[in-house]
């Protein structure tokens, strides 16, 4: 099945397909423009949320390319602690 690229606009206008795809044949899933991992099974981002050690919040690669205030506005989204 082919599928499209995520962050492509034919990813945008129907995503479903392609997290299914992801979901059954590439879990964890690199998006390469960004250099950021797409993980997209439920048991795995809990126990990626519940591992602070060696999953941070703090450190995303995709917010560095975020507008100042639009990082500013989200910061509180993207911590560690509570």
């Amino acid at each position: 099945m082919s599928h499209p690229p995520i962050l492509s606009p034919d990813f945008f206008q129907d995503m479903n397909p392609t997290y299914d795809w992801l979901r059954q044949n590439d879990p964890v899933h690199l998006i390469e423009p960004i250099q950021t991992w797409f993980v997209s099974r439920y048991d795995d981002c809990v126990a990626m949320l519940l591992d602070d050690e060696h999953f941070s919040l703090e450190n995303m690669p995709i917010t560095n390319m975020w507008h100042p205030e639009v990082k500013n506005a989200t910061r509180t989204l993207f911590v560690d602690e509570p």
